[in-house]
């Protein structure tokens, strides 16, 4: 690939996008980014991220040592759309402008290669900082399947969590490119593959 290749990996909880990322860092040595990593480490106590979620829900999330109790946070927000509104929009772009830190820092010493941001939301404008979107698609009913089997999530959390995060047809809108994750890990792989190659025509 000439140059770093920067691809947005989007999709609902268990759609398989983590299992795409993976992939890509395995074969192709892709640098990755994972909002959810981000915005982990901007909910570090005295950080902007974590004096945020204090001033929106307030310190009843806060653990013994008093950091955020991430599995709490995520029990009020599920419940509360508006609190879990005043996040996203307190939080999104902390976690944009230390991605965009991020991969300049990669690019400075790599002039060539791909680099992975792997996100379940998608924003309110096109970030500027990739080049491609691909939106990993499961329908509900498999990625509830996996859940149950694989998180031993009951069915009323999964539901909470699936109304939180964009519909397939958003997806869709904002991604370029769909690859459906219904079969084997083989076959999501071969998928996977295939793209890289086509971009890598693309590029020559």
């Amino acid at each position: 690939m000439a140059g770093c290749k920067v691809i947005g990996i989007f999709g609902g909880v268990g759609s398989g996008k983590s299992i795409v990322t993976e992939y890509l860092h395995n074969k192709y040595n892709a640098y990755v980014i994972k909002a959810d990593d981000v915005a982990k480490n901007l909910y570090r106590r005295g950080r902007h991220g974590y004096k945020a979620v204090i001033r929106i829900v307030g310190k009843s999330v806060l653990d013994e040592q008093l950091e955020i109790n991430r599995p709490k946070l995520a029990d009020i927000l599920y419940s509360d759309p508006d609190k879990l509104k005043q996040i996203n929009n307190a939080i999104h772009p902390m976690v944009y402008r230390k991605t965009i830190e991020l991969i300049d820092s990669y690019k400075k010493t790599h002039t060539h290669g791909l680099v992975v941001y792997e996100a379940a939301l998608i924003p309110d404008r096109i970030p500027e900082f990739i080049d491609e979107f691909w939106y990993i698609y499961s329908p509900s009913s498999v990625r509830s399947e996996r859940l149950r089997n694989d998180r031993g999530y009951t069915q009323d959390r999964i539901n909470e969590i699936m109304n939180s995060q964009p519909s397939d047809d958003e997806y869709k809108s904002f991604c370029n490119i769909t690859i459906e994750n219904t079969g084997s890990f083989s076959d999501l792989e071969e998928k996977t593959d295939e793209i890289i190659k086509h971009s890598q025509r693309q590029q020559r």
